[in-house]
């Protein structure tokens, strides 16, 4: 059974990440983000993977656009 402290739903996610709702569901479907569907629409994702793409964002070096 899914302990609803430790999974996230799509909305949440796509807040925590700065990302649309879709753009999680499509990383979801792509296997990019772990998460198990529940039902037609929702999706449970676990906190500690949103934690993990913000922890492998922030550690991505910055490159300088050019203008």
């Amino acid at each position: 059974m899914l302990q609803a402290q430790n999974y996230l739903s799509t909305q949440e996610a796509a807040g925590r990440l700065g990302l649309t709702d879709g753009r999680v569901r499509q990383m979801l479907l792509a296997g990019e983000i772990a998460g198990q569907k529940l039902g037609q629409r929702a999706w449970a994702i676990p906190s500690a993977e949103v934690e993990r793409l913000l922890n492998a964002r922030n550690s991505r070096p910055r490159t300088r656009s050019s203008a």
